[in-house]
């Protein structure tokens, strides 16, 4: 199976797909899954529920704490009520965000740093 990206490097800044599970037992980020198609996706859990928007700002929150952001520079440009989110990360350039998403594909989901999309970010420092 052709390997499909789990983030890419778009002008607008990085676009990263998610399975988004509510109403877990406790807030975390997973590894990484296949969908039915093949595509990558980060599988991220959240305690709220689907209600009013609220796991998908519990989602931001996760992130931006994650990845050492401010909450504003997290939009999910497609899937608002769908389990299956694309996630925009503007902008990125600050070198703390770039070691963490390093940290998070290296150390905690085993993502083959060969992979195409690993090679799209910024160099690791």
């Amino acid at each position: 199976m052709e390997h499909v990206t789990l983030f890419s490097k778009q002008p607008q800044g990085i676009l990263l797909s998610l399975k988004v599970c509510p109403k877990a037992s406790r807030h975390r980020i997973g590894g990484v899954i296949l969908d039915a198609q093949g595509k990558a996706l980060l599988k991220v859990w959240v305690r709220t529920a689907p209600e009013d928007g609220k796991a998908n700002q519990a989602v931001l929150q996760l992130l931006a704490k994650h990845f050492k952001l401010k909450k504003q520079q997290l939009s999910i440009v497609h899937g608002i009520t769908d389990p299956y989110k694309t996630i925009r990360i503007t902008p990125f350039n600050k070198q703390e965000t770039v070691e963490a998403l390093y940290a998070l594909l290296e150390t905690r989901l085993g993502v083959n740093p060969s992979w195409p999309d690993v090679q799209s970010l910024p160099k690791k420092p």
